[in-house]
């Protein structure tokens, strides 16, 4: 029913045939029904007798065929690009590169901290030309400039609409105006921190939108108590009427606008 995370991984500085593979810290099982789980590699040759007994030093094997029940798809989308997908990336991995005549280069642990993460796996320099084990740099693009502009101008556009909203309540002093202006500064860098957690390393949209429903519950309650007792331009009832409208404004912003987190 939601996203499910994924890995998009580029090896580097490899210029001979092989067969990609992640490992996971899974043990070997009996099944005779093992070989049917080759369906949703990325090749048609799937080297499945080596994997079906390979483990690793430190007791990683095969995901394709050790996946623990669930659909482990791996998709080739470029000459050296992959997607680990469908049913889930794992968090943490390592990537196997087979060469011809049972050549095995491995990288270290990678530990996938992004939802949509987007990896390379660089070995220029290495010696391919015998088995190595925790060689080459894993590399994940973690997009802070995007991360970090998004989140202020939400933040910001979230301020500036609770504020015109306030002067449509009549309000006018540089104190009502402070007021609300520091209490939403507050208020939406938190609820939008989270949003943004949520969208970038659990469940995409669906994270956030579950996150900020949740967020605004609290957002709603605090704010409409907070200016009921401090915003003492106008009557009580006004203030806490302000509050809410506000927050019922931005809450909708914030969905329709959801898509360009």
């Amino acid at each position: 029913m939601f996203p499910k995370a994924t890995a998009k991984i580029e090896i580097i500085g490899v210029d001979k045939p092989y067969k990609f593979e992640i490992l996971v810290k899974r043990g070997i099982i009996v099944d005779e029904y093992l070989e049917s789980r080759v369906d949703n590699y990325y090749d048609d040759e799937f080297p499945f007798e080596f994997f079906k007994s390979y483990v690793d030093e430190d007791g990683y094997v095969s995901r394709t065929l050790y996946s623990g029940g669930a659909p482990a798809t791996l998709r080739k989308e470029g000459e050296h690009r992959y997607l680990v997908g469908y049913y889930s990336a794992p968090d943490e991995f390592k990537i196997i590169l087979l060469f011809e005549d049972d050549v095995v280069i491995t990288s270290k642990v990678v530990k996938r901290r992004m939802f949509e993460s987007k990896m390379t796996f660089d070995l220029t320099g290495v010696d391919l030309s015998s088995s190595k084990s925790g060689v080459g740099v894993v590399t994940e693009d973690i997009p802070y400039v995007p991360i970090i502009s998004k989140f202020i101008i939400r933040v910001v556009l979230t301020i500036l609409v609770e504020l015109g909203i306030l002067a449509l309540f009549s309000y006018r002093s540089k104190r009502s105006f402070m007021l609300v202006g520091i209490s939403n500064l507050v208020t939406q860098s938190l609820l939008t921190l989270f949003m943004f957690i949520a969208h970038y390393t659990w469940m995409s949209y669906f994270g956030a939108l579950i996150i900020l429903i949740i967020g605004e519950f609290f957002v709603f309650l605090a704010e409409m108590i907070f200016y009921g007792l401090k915003l003492k331009e106008h009557k009580k009832g006004r203030a806490v009427l302000y509050g809410f409208v506000a927050n019922l404004a931005t809450l909708l912003l914030s969905i329709f606008t959801i898509a360009f987190i």
